[in-house]
């Protein structure tokens, strides 16, 4: 006798792998469709970005004071620089930087104007160094002084006497 479950299940397997090649080659879009769908992937995928705050324009602001020309100048200690600002609008006006050749002071921590409106001086907390720069921004050079110089300020009358204090480290 002639069996005929072998014919029936390669009838089968042949159908379902002629069914399988159908699906795979209905399935492949051409290359008009996978520009269609990669575009449409795009638009609904596009990472809109709408800003809703600025970073601050000074880094490590510390101390702050007016100078004599009425702007507020402002110690940045991570930004190694004094910053002078417009007190009305905010603008930046001018950066001073500390550095002299990369050496001491790193960045400066509080600020005072020389009672004669030509010069300041700056303190830095980390290397104990006081550094005094004009208004047009010639570094007169530095001072050690103890590390952990932190407030600075002139005595209100003639003569003029500086003094620094210390803070954290010293104090």
């Amino acid at each position: 006798m002639k069996s005929t479950k072998p014919n029936l299940l390669k009838s089968i397997s042949s159908f379902y792998l002629a069914l399988l090649i159908l699906l795979a080659y209905s399935c492949n879009p051409d290359e008009t469709d996978l520009q269609a769908n990669a575009e449409s992937m795009k638009s609904r995928n596009a990472i809109k970005a709408k800003e809703i705050a600025r970073g601050a324009l000074i880094r490590g602001t510390n101390g702050i004071n007016f100078g004599p020309d009425d702007n507020l100048y402002i110690a940045s200690f991570y930004g190694q620089e004094v910053v002078a600002m417009n007190k009305q609008n905010g603008k930046i006006l001018r950066r001073y930087s500390v550095l002299k050749d990369g050496i001491p002071p790193f960045g400066p921590d509080d600020l005072i104007f020389h009672p004669d409106g030509e010069s300041f001086y700056f303190t830095d907390i980390t290397t104990g160094f006081v550094g005094r720069m004009t208004m047009d921004g010639t570094l007169l050079g530095y001072q050690e002084v103890a590390p952990g110089v932190n407030p600075i300020t002139f005595t209100d009358s003639p003569p003029y006497r500086l003094f620094v204090g210390l803070d954290f480290q010293g104090d």
